[in-house]
């Protein structure tokens, strides 16, 4: 048995007490006859599914304010509305199946009448819930990741997140760095040209120009890039004061394109961009290799960084050509989905193989893991 086996082995050896098995557990021993229905149908409803069949507990039915038709992940059931729901099934135990839309869920439950204890609030502390039947998608993945980083805080940090979509532990920071900017790694050299890939209101910006201050060292540009309006609006009030600063507002995709961007994307696995469907904003997304087109190599970005809600791994495929030519400095979110930590070294690799990774987690929690790449 390989190291990364054995240390799977005992993540699964403590599902059954887990908060989340526990809660299972409970439910078994006191459903009694009354159905069970699960309340939305998003990503996170096929692990609980599977946590129920686990439990010997036979599900009716899904309940969803939005979507209707059959819900075929795992088994066929009937996709309902929450006024059918309380015709139908208004003794059922109901199991919430949104981590994001916990608390409006169970205040619309009590609004149409069901009990506080015929409602089971979502069993997880963070957005992605799996089983070891969920998580089997990932497994190689992350068994790959294990091998694959060469010192021990970065394995440790793959094993924890395995524990946090599998157990609901969450993962503690291990390190002291500011995030993005991790020693050992990230040396800033005079000069640097930065890609702020997800500037939210600039602050992670002005963060750089402040580790340039400290450093001693001039800074060449920097370049901002932030879909929503609102926040390139708050983004350029920030940065107004500091010169050599370019606010784009785009999102980085592969390609431009446009997407749909959610603020909230529960239900697209863990991105805020996708390609069609769905109610979110239209927003223009273009690539670092298109926006540099044309561009001497001397003022090709020489740091890039990037927190862009799941679209880490198209936005690096867009910048594959300045990856190549140039090896910027990458500090990368790898925390937005599951096959990020084994997916997104992966794609990097497949454009040069001379980078040295790493993994840290800077913040305790679900969020805020990211990949290191020099």
């Amino acid at each position: 048995m390989d190291a990364f086996h054995k240390e799977y082995e005992e993540i699964l050896s403590k599902i059954p007490t887990s908060k989340v098995g526990r809660l299972f557990d409970e439910l078994k021993n006191n459903l009694g006859s009354r159905p069970l229905v699960l309340y939305g149908a998003g990503r996170s409803t096929a692990a609980i599914l599977d946590y129920c069949t686990k439990y010997s507990l036979p599900v009716e039915c899904i309940c969803d304010s939005a979507k209707t038709g059959v819900f075929s992940v795992g088994s066929a059931l009937p996709i309902i509305d929450p006024h059918t729901l309380m015709l139908e099934y208004s003794q059922a135990k109901v199991i919430i199946c949104s981590f994001t839309y916990d608390a409006e869920i169970y205040s619309n439950l009590l609004k149409i009448g069901f009990l506080p204890e015929q409602i089971v609030r979502y069993p997880a502390e963070h957005l992605y819930l799996e089983t070891p039947q969920t998580f089997k998608q990932y497994l190689e993945g992350y068994r790959w990741a294990y091998n694959f980083f060469q010192d021990d805080v970065s394995r440790q940090t793959v094993l924890d997140r395995m524990r946090l979509y599998l157990l609901d532990t969450p993962i503690l920071t291990n390190t002291s760095c500011t995030m993005y900017y991790e020693d050992g790694y990230i040396s800033l050299s005079e000069n640097e040209m930065y890609v702020d890939g997800g500037a939210y209101d600039g602050n992670t910006a002005e963060v750089f120009i402040s580790k340039m201050q400290e450093a001693g060292k001039p800074y060449s540009r920097a370049y901002a890039f932030e879909p929503s309006p609102t926040n390139c609006e708050k983004a350029r009030h920030r940065l107004s004061n500091y010169k050599n600063i370019e606010i784009v507002q785009k999102g980085l995709w592969s390609t431009e394109k446009e997407l749909m961007f959610f603020e909230n994307a529960e239900n697209t696995g863990g991105a805020s961009f996708v390609i069609c469907g769905g109610s979110g904003q239209i927003v223009q997304t273009t690539s670092l290799d298109i926006f540099f087109t044309g561009i001497p190599d001397s003022e090709l970005p020489t740091f890039i960084k990037m927190d862009i809600e799941g679209a880490e791994k198209e936005a690096l495929i867009g910048a594959s050509d300045i990856i190549r030519q140039k090896k910027p400095k990458l500090a990368i979110c790898a925390y937005h989905k599951p096959e990020d930590v084994f997916k997104l070294p992966q794609t990097i690799m497949g454009m040069r193989d001379d980078y040295k990774f790493a993994l840290r987690h800077h913040y305790d929690g679900a969020y805020d893991t990211v990949l290191y790449a020099v």
